[in-house]
This record gives C-alpha cells, sequence and structure tokens, in this order.
C-alpha cells in the first residue's frame, strides 16, 4: 500500500488529545476519543494489508502475526520492564497485588477485561494504574487474533459476501455498543463486542479504497477534522461512550481516509512535519505517558500540580522519541532487523510474555509482597494497611443484599437492638455510616437496621446504569425499601446516605428514560419526593452527606505518608475544593436543608476550611471517600455526627 503522511497526522491528532486528557487538561474534556480514532486507523491499514495479500494469493497467518509482534511488543516489554522496579518501590501491596495482575492480563492480551472487572476507566483509582492504557491495546490484539481468520474464511467461501458480512457486523456491534452504554457502560467501554464496530469502519474504509487513491472532496475532508476536534472539545466523562455519540469522531476519521486527497486542506494539514512526526512516535508516547502519570500520582501526598503534569507530558514525548529511534525501528526495519528469522521473533515473544507473566503470579501470590521495605525504611506488614484501609461494609456485608430484602430484614446481625426505630437507607455510604452509628450514643438510645445496595442512592425513581448492576435494579431495590417502611410501624427515622451524584453518569428513571444528573433539579425533585413519602407515612426523614472529598485517593495518601513516616495531616485538604461530583451532592443537599434535616458531615470534619483526613493516629477514610473501619469508630466515639440531631 502507498504511504499516506495524513494517516501520520491522524494519529498525533489522536494521542495528543489521550494524553492531555489524562494529564487533567479540563479544555480537552473528549481527549478520550483518540482511542477511537487509533482503531479506525488500525482497522484501515490491517485490512488493507490483508486484502493485498489476500488478491495476490501470498496471506500468511504466521507473517501477519510476526509483523504485529514485531510493531507492538518490543516497545511494549520495554515500557513495562521499565515501570517494574518503581511498582516495587512505590505501590503498596494492595497496589502491587493489582499491577501484577495488570502483567499477567497484558502478557495474556487480556488486560481490558481485567480492567472492566477492576473498575471504570474514569474512576479516580485509575489514576494509579500504570498499564491502565493496555486495554486499547488489548482490543486491538484480539482483532487482530480472530479478524484476519475471519476474512480469510470468507474470502475462500464468501468472496462476493465480504463486504456485506463486515457491514451486518459492524452495524450489529455499533448496536450493541449503544445499548450497552447505558445498560453496562464499563463493560461495553472495554471489551471487544462494543469496539469492534470502530475497527470495521476502518475496514469499510479499506474496501472502499483498495487499489485507489483516496477521493478528493475538500469539504468532506474538513467536515471530517471538524467533526474530530468537536468532540475532543465538546464531549466529556459524561457522554455516553461508546454509542451513536461515538459515530462523531469515528465518522469523522472515516471521512478524512477516505476524501482527504493530497490536494485536499485537511491532508495539507495533517501531512505538516509536525504532524507526521508526532505520528510517528505516538504509539510509544502513547505507552509512556499513562505509566509516568501514574507513578507521579503515587508518589506524590496529593494530585501533581497542572506544572508538574506539563513537564511529565513533555517527558512522555522526549521518551518517545527514544524508544521509537531505538526501539521500535531496530526490530520493524526491513533490512537487517533485529531478530532475523520469525522463529526468533515467536520464540523471544513468547519468553518475554512468560517471564511477565511469571512475575506477575508471584506478586499476585504474594499478595503484593508486603515484605517489602517502605521508602521510609518501615516494612508494609508493620503497617497493617490491610486492617487501617479495610472495606466498611457497616454490620456485615450480608446486610448488603438488596437482592432479597428479606434475608436482609430477618438477619439480626443486620440491627442494632430487638425492634428497630430507625432505618439506615443507601448504598456504600450508608454501609460505611453504620459503623459511626453503632459507636455513637444514638445506638444506645434507639434501635436501627441497615438496608443498603451498593451503586443504589437512596432516591425513588432514580437509578444508574454500572458495572454489574442497571438503574430498574437500583430502582426495584428502592421500591422494596419503601415498602418495608410502608408496614413498619415502629420505624421513626429514616437515614438515607449517598454520594447521590456519580461522576457524572447518567440516570435513569423507571421507564428507561435518561436523566442527566449533571443537571441536578431532576435529582433534586426526586429526593424531595422520596422525602415527602417518608414523611406521608409518618416518619422523619434525614439526609446524610457524603464525607467532603478533594477527589484524590485519601486512604493511599495516608498509606503513603505512613510508609514515609509523615506526619498523617499532610493528607488534609481543603474544604473549598471538593470533587466535581462531590460538589454536585452538596449542591443538592444544600437546597435541601431548608425545607428537611440534614447532617453535613462536612462541618463534622472540617473546621477552619480545612478537613481532616485522620485524628489521633487514625485513618478516617480507606479511599477517595469511604470511611474505613477504624474512622467509622472514631468518629461514631470522639465526633457523634447524630448527637443534636435525633437527642430523645
Amino acid at each position: 500500500m502507498h504511504y499516506r503522511h495524513e494517516i501520520d497526522g491522524l494519529r498525533a491528532v489522536a494521542v495528543v488529545p489521550v494524553i492531555l486528557f489524562h494529564a487533567g487538561f479540563d479544555v480537552f474534556s473528549g481527549g478520550f476519543i483518540g482511542v477511537d480514532i487509533f482503531f479506525v486507523i488500525s482497522g484501515y491499514l490491517i485490512t488493507t494489508i490483508l486484502i493485498t495479500e489476500l488478491r495476490s494469493g501470498h496471506f500468511s497467518i504466521a507473517r501477519f502475526y510476526e509483523r504485529r509482534a514485531r510493531r507492538i511488543l518490543p516497545a511494549l516489554f520495554f515500557v513495562m520492564l521499565c515501570c517494574l522496579p518503581f511498582a516495587w518501590l512505590w505501590m503498596d501491596p494492595s497496589q502491587l497485588e493489582d499491577f501484577s495482575q495488570s502483567l499477567i492480563a497484558v502478557s495474556g492480551f487480556v488486560s481490558n477485561i481485567v480492567f472492566w472487572r477492576e473498575s471504570g476507566y474514569f474512576d479516580a483509582a485509575s489514576e494509579l494504574k500504570p498499564l491502565l492504557h493496555t486495554w486499547s491495546l488489548a482490543v486491538e490484539e484480539q482483532f487482530y487474533i480472530f479478524f484476519p481468520i475471519l476474512l480469510l474464511v470468507l474470502w475462500r467461501f464468501a468472496r462476493r459476501a465480504v463486504f456485506s458480512v463486515i457491514i451486518v457486523l459492524c452495524v450489529a456491534s455499533l448496536l450493541l455498543s449503544h445499548w450497552g452504554s447505558t445498560a453496562f457502560p464499563s463493560a461495553t467501554f472495554y471489551l471487544i463486542p462494543t469496539r469492534a464496530w470502530e475497527l470495521g469502519v476502518g475496514c469499510i474504509c479499506a474496501f472502499v479504497l483498495y487499489d485507489r487513491q483516496p477521493y478528493k472532496n475538500n469539504f468532506l475532508a474538513t467536515v471530517g477534522l471538524v467533526l474530530i476536534f468537536g468532540s475532543i472539545f465538546i464531549y466529556d466523562v459524561t457522554t455516553p461512550f461508546p454509542s451513536l455519540w461515538a459515530l462523531v469522531p469515528v465518522g469523522g476519521v472515516a471521512f478524512v481516509i477516505v476524501f482527504a486527497q493530497r490536494s485536499t486542506l485537511a491532508a495539507k494539514l495533517l501531512s505538516q512535519r509536525p504532524f507526521v512526526f508526532i505520528g510517528l512516535i505516538s504509539y510509544s508516547a502513547y505507552l509512556w505517558h499513562q505509566p509516568l502519570f501514574a507513578f507521579m500520582h503515587l508518589k506524590n501526598m496529593h494530585a501533581p500540580s497542572m506544572m508538574t503534569m506539563c513537564s511529565l507530558v513533555v517527558l512522555s514525548f522526549g521518551l518517545a522519541v527514544l524508544s521509537w529511534r531505538y526501539i521500535e525501528r531496530p526490530f520493524r526495519q526491513r533490512e537487517e532487523p533485529v531478530l532475523t528469522t520469525r522463529f526468533q521473533v515467536f520464540s523471544v515473544s513468547l519468553s518475554t510474555m512468560t517471564l511477565f507473566a511469571v512475575i506477575g503470579i508471584f506478586g499476585h501470590l504474594a499478595e503484593g509482597a508486603p515484605f517489602r521495605q517502605t521508602p521510609g525504611g518501615l516494612i508494609w506488614e508493620e503497617l497493617a494497611l490491610d486492617e487501617r484501609l479495610a472495606p466498611n461494609f457497616g454490620l456485615g456485608a450480608q446486610c448488603n443484599k438488596g437482592g432479597n430484602l428479606q434475608n436482609v430484614l430477618d438477619n439480626p446481625d443486620c440491627r442494632i437492638g430487638e425492634v428497630p426505630q430507625l432505618l439506615l437507607w443507601g448504598d456504600s455510604y450508608a454501609m460505611h455510616l453504620a459503623g459511626v452509628l453503632k459507636a455513637s450514643t444514638l445506638s444506645e438510645r434507639h434501635s436501627f437496621i441497615q438496608i443498603a445496595r451498593s451503586q443504589c442512592a437512596p432516591i425513588l425513581n432514580y437509578g444508574m446504569n454500572d458495572s454489574g448492576i442497571t438503574a430498574q435494579e437500583c430502582i426495584d431495590f428502592n421500591d422494596r425499601v419503601m415498602g418495608y417502611l410502608k408496614t413498619a410501624e415502629d420505624i421513626e427515622y429514616v437515614l438515607m446516605s449517598s454520594p447521590y451524584a456519580l461522576s457524572g453518569r447518567p440516570a435513569f428513571n423507571r421507564n428507561g428514560q435518561r436523566q442527566d444528573i449533571v443537571d441536578t433539579d431532576y435529582g433534586y425533585a426526586q429526593m424531595v419526593e422520596t422525602a415527602e413519602t417518608i414523611l406521608s407515612l409518618g416518619k422523619t426523614p434525614i439526609f446524610v452527606s457524603p464525607p467532603p472529598d478533594d477527589g484524590t485517593d485519601i486512604g493511599q495518601c495516608l498509606a503513603r505518608a505512613s510508609a514515609r513516616q509523615l506526619p498523617l495531616d499532610v493528607c488534609d485538604y481543603a474544604r473549598a475544593e471538593p470533587s466535581p461530583s462531590r460538589g454536585l451532592a452538596f449542591e443538592l443537599l444544600d437546597r435541601l436543608k431548608s425545607s428537611y434535616t440534614v447532617i453535613d458531615l462536612r462541618d463534622t470534619l472540617c473546621s477552619d476550611g480545612i478537613c481532616i483526613a485522620a485524628a489521633e493516629g487514625v485513618y478516617l477514610f480507606r479511599d477517595t471517600g469511604h470511611l474505613s473501619i477504624e474512622g467509622a469508630d472514631f468518629i461514631g466515639r470522639e465526633i457523634d455526627p447524630f448527637r443534636n440531631v435525633i437527642t430523645e
């Protein structure tokens, strides 16, 4: 195939926004679509090569995989190798155990599946995962495994139907991704069945352009660039993705590939030397940026400054130049490559993957090697971080099974006292509040029962689709809780706790209609309806705020402070700088204060504009916002936010 400078220019348009998005530049709020640009380009280039070889009768699966191995693995292996010492030095045991699992996953081309199971791409925890970005490589690698075989079979037995079959598969994948973006957003983001259509669009471009130059259409090529850049600057983490919304940047890339003939404005722009050069080093730049950002977050006690992140962006491209020149090119060059035979390529690749997998297995079986020395000279094991940062499930994990409410009601371990007068209702933020209640003087005066379900805010007709749960399941769970309240004559108070707004994710009502929670009006209206429904049953609604946060992992900050033998107050943070999602929650609760009782934990944990992360040597938090077990106990015993709210 003929080399097209504008394709490398497109790679630059893909990689720069991705890196700047991960660096925290708000103006590139849709920079994550750079990955989608890469997918379309990959589909186009790979299919063009495959068609050429199939038509000439020289197609070889072994040769195809050899080229892919030379292209992808050397730089990837080098970056993984560079990550090992920093992971060993700076990660706590739980983080090193997760990192070890990612080493195994990357070696087996399944990191997208592992990261899907661990957390969402836009979650705060993603900042601490050095190999998170390899999920997109896994998607491409899975495509490389299956697509050539599919194309070969179709070419031999149904050649006339090849193009039609690809279109049908793309449409099916697109429809699946649109449905999944609301039903199962995390799985849809990471997995190949809902990403295949983007690679497939590139395949379609390859068939359209095979054996000919791009069409010359200055208007459509320019429109393509406008669609791409519009997505980069207009989309954000609340955009359902991938879905029909992804058609905008993906379609834009297709327009550029098909219509940007050399003389068009778009092709001339993308063919400028800076664009082309960045495109050439784009793969290495993509590989370097996430480990650099992640390890800086791991090393710092708080979020790195924008100046620091700018420096890391520059360093990413500097390292990319070196790895492109001295690693990528030597392994890919046609004459006298580093590995001269196909057997050498496969044997060295397999051996290296096995080595990384063995290292990962060791880290996993060793549970993150708690016997390691910390930067401050202590041993991780001595810090007992597993206990101090333990998940707080309130009265017990068995009390959080919202699928079968009767089992919770029948379980004596899910209540304090015989006949509960107080219901604790909500999601994981209600669970950790149970520890506060249990330790407070309130539990001496009132029996209470905990009914909670993760990710289900205590709001009627309101739910969010997330990993492992749907909005309708939350709506049904809350309906069952309300049904219980109608018959629970002894319940006097209903304590509701939740972050109320989860990272800007879309919310839905019981009819499946999407509600945008960035606009808090719908959430506020439903919270008012919930409170009024409780009042109509003769009970008192009490909203409890989530703890304040600043968007960083406070629990990990405390762990790092202990490891370095620093005072724990280095993890304290400003009350006036909440994370965006927490800011939405406080906006909702501030509106409710004039009509209903609201317990604001900012008043408990903050004074003089500073919020505490620890007190008297006790870790109050285990992560970005959940209280630790000992933190909940301390707050209940020593501070007791319920002291002046429920007094009789």
